[in-house]
């Protein structure tokens, strides 16, 4: 099983395809839940319906119910699905005030957003707006939808970037292993 180990809640759902068909996860899809739903009543809505993502955030709760090794049903085009892993984000507001995202639970989506892309190998996260030139995606570049919502959607590139800084952060904060002199 592979999941981040930030998750502090798991329920796993059956809606979702073992495996990813042999393809490479190159995105990260942000949505948003359109409700305020806590990790486990979004758990409840992927075990009784025919969707789920890999994660759900609210504040600093990260439920995890798809498996980052299988296929979520997330984005409605099962190929973009198959290479990508999928983040809901709980509104703290409603349409009348754009789907809101609280600051709380943006910053451990950034944060999740890291710890993925560093398990995943990435040296950095692009975003330019597209789909082809982004790593961090809207669900709705990819299916007729408005989510994330505009207030989600006018975040993505702050996500992006705070995201990028931080990974490329850790990545050196890694040591470089220094090779022993030789021996004369």
């Amino acid at each position: 099983m592979s999941y981040s180990p930030l998750t502090t809640y798991k329920a796993f759902t059956n809606h979702m395809s073992l495996g990813r068909g042999g393809k490479k996860v190159i995105k990260i899809a942000i949505h948003h839940m359109a409700g305020n739903l806590s990790v486990v009543q979004c758990g409840n809505v992927f075990k009784n319906n025919q969707v789920s993502a890999h994660y759900g955030v609210n504040g600093k709760q990260i439920g995890c119910y798809v498996d980052e090794s299988n296929t979520a049903w997330a984005l409605g085009v099962f190929d973009k699905n198959q290479r990508s892993i999928n983040i809901e984000c709980a509104n703290d507001g409603g349409a009348s005030t754009n789907w809101h995202v609280s600051d709380t639970t943006i910053e451990t989506t950034i944060n999740l957003v890291v710890d993925i892309a560093y398990r995943l190998g990435w040296t950095y996260i692009a975003y330019d707006g597209t789909y082809s030139g982004s790593d961090i995606i809207c669900h709705k570049w990819v299916a007729s939808t408005a989510c994330p919502g505009p207030y989600l959607a006018s975040k993505m590139r702050y996500i992006a970037t705070e995201a990028d800084k931080r990974l490329k952060a850790k990545r050196g904060s890694k040591p470089t292993p220094t090779p022993a002199p030789a021996k004369k």
